[in-house]
């Protein structure tokens, strides 16, 4: 049976949702505006980061757990490989396919691999 520190997910979740609140709006280039937290799809949109954020801190957590990865710098590799396997293939595919210009995918990619590296280790230290 394998043992899930739940309060190194729940640091890990509010860093992807923290990461992923700035990078929404850098993405966008949009200040942020005091009229849209009274709107249901701004609520609707954080919401979603911040299961994502936990599902995916989850997923990792388990399969270091898996894997016995015990230090931090175990941690970040394991996160640069389910970067490279899940998230940078899954995406490169989406971009072949799409008319995503390739800075966008650039800085999205660059992203996801630090998120993926500093949840990494910090659900292992």
């Amino acid at each position: 049976m394998l043992h899930i520190d739940f309060l190194s997910v729940a640091i890990a979740t509010i860093v992807f949702f923290v990461t992923g609140a700035i990078g929404m709006h850098l993405s966008f280039w949009k200040p942020i505006d005091v009229k849209n937290f009274k709107r249901k799809a701004f609520w609707i949109r954080y919401g979603a980061v911040l299961a994502i954020g936990f599902i995916f801190s989850y997923y990792l957590a388990f399969f270091e757990q898996y894997v016995g990865v015990t230090s931090f710098w175990d941690g970040v590799f394991l996160g640069f490989l389910v970067w490279l396997g899940f998230i940078f293939s899954s995406k490169l595919l989406f971009y072949v396919q799409s008319t995503l210009p390739g800075k966008k995918f650039l800085v999205d990619m660059i992203y996801w691999l630090v998120l993926s590296m500093l949840i990494g280790g910090i659900l292992a230290g």
